[in-house]
């Protein structure tokens, strides 16, 4: 319970900046479905991406998948100190790509969900908080120290980023990897 509650207490704390984070996903999701959005860019990136994990077996994959999205949550959240301006571009865009990926697919909806949800359960969950974290962050404008307030949310921020987003990651490379694999 304690483990278990370790990993829920961040969502909490970070409620306001969750909310944010998943208005802007949202945003970019209904961008991306409704055809306002020019995406093209984005299309071609996905498509690279996924060209990329294409030729990836085994462990190799399975840390080419962690380390890129420990790198968007390191972004996210570090970045977040200047004015929050990265963390809105990561949720807006990761709504957009996950609207392309419905869009690109020729599957039913409700399958690409029911294949996304096994690591997404983790993934998003880790990605959202990173988001939050950089949202946090960017309130340092706001404070009247704020050197303290800065320091206080890179302590606070890493230590969450250390023991909940990236085992969240772990779990889904894992997860991700192995469902990669078996769809081969």
């Amino acid at each position: 319970m304690i483990l278990l509650n370790h990993f829920i207490q961040p969502f909490r704390n970070y409620s306001s900046e969750l909310k944010l984070t998943l208005i802007f996903f949202l945003l970019g999701l209904i961008l991306s479905l409704s055809g306002i959005a020019d995406v093209e860019v984005i299309r071609e990136a996905i498509l690279e991406k996924f060209a990329q994990f294409k030729n990836l077996h085994g462990t190799h994959l399975f840390f080419t998948i962690f380390l890129n999205n420990l790198q968007v949550v390191a972004i996210a959240f570090y970045l977040g100190i200047f004015f929050g301006f990265i963390p809105f571009f990561i949720s807006m865009v990761n709504g957009l790509v996950m609207g392309l990926v419905f869009m690109m697919s020729d599957k039913a909806p409700l399958y690409i969900i029911v294949k996304l949800i096994p690591h997404g359960v983790f993934e998003l969950p880790a990605i959202f908080l990173a988001i939050a974290l950089g949202f946090s962050l960017a309130k340092w404008v706001r404070e009247r120290d704020k050197i303290v307030y800065i320091k206080k949310q890179l302590i606070e921020g890493t230590s969450i980023f250390v023991t909940v987003i990236v085992p969240l990651l772990l779990i889904a490379g894992i997860i991700e990897s192995i469902a990669i694999e078996l769809s081969r």
